[in-house]
This record gives structure tokens, C-alpha cells and sequence, in this order.
């Protein structure tokens, strides 16, 4: 947001000139913790702000995150014969 208000400010002492439609719109976007701007490219986010409850959208790849998957790949297979809740430790 500082950056965007020197920007403003020079944009106006110097030129006479508002900031563009787009910059405003980023600004307004920003403010209003739009979950677009956090997506990755190419994912579809819909609505507005999350409430503060809501998890981020999921990321497309899982990263470095081998032994958790498999861990939990196991638990649900087991899951299948008899459901119950699993939980898989994180990596220390």
C-alpha cells in the first residue's frame, strides 16, 4: 500500500494524473483481501474475501512432501475397511 501511494502522489505532483483504472482496481483488491491475488496462475478463485475461518485455495502441486503423501495414502487405503479418523504427523 506505500508503494502504491508514492506511486499516487508522484504520479499526480509531477504529472497532474490519477493512478489507471487497473492500479485502482488492484488497490481495491488489496484492501479488500481478494483471493485472486493469492491463486496461482491459471486457477479459477470465485467470490470475494475469504471470512477469516476459510483455508486459503488449494495449491495445484504438492512439493517436497513425499513421505507425508505416502503416509497418508496409506491411511486412507486402510481407512476403507474401517472408517475412522486419521491424522499424519508432520515432518520435524
Amino acid at each position: 500500500m506505500q508503494t502504491y501511494h508514492r506511486a499516487r502522489t508522484a504520479l499526480y505532483d509531477e504529472l497532474g494524473l490519477e493512478p489507471s483504472t487497473e492500479l485502482r482496481r488492484l488497490q481495491k483488491a488489496i484492501l479488500d483481501n481478494d483471493l485472486r491475488l493469492d491463486a496461482p496462475p491459471g486457477v479459477a478463485v470465485t467470490g470475494g474475501a475469504a471470512p477469516p475461518s476459510m483455508l486459503p485455495p488449494d495449491i495445484a502441486v504438492q512439493v517436497g512432501r513425499e513421505r507425508e503423501l505416502a503416509m497418508a495414502g496409506e491411511l486412507l487405503n486402510q481407512m476403507d475397511a474401517e472408517p475412522r479418523l486419521a491424522v499424519v504427523p508432520a515432518r520435524r
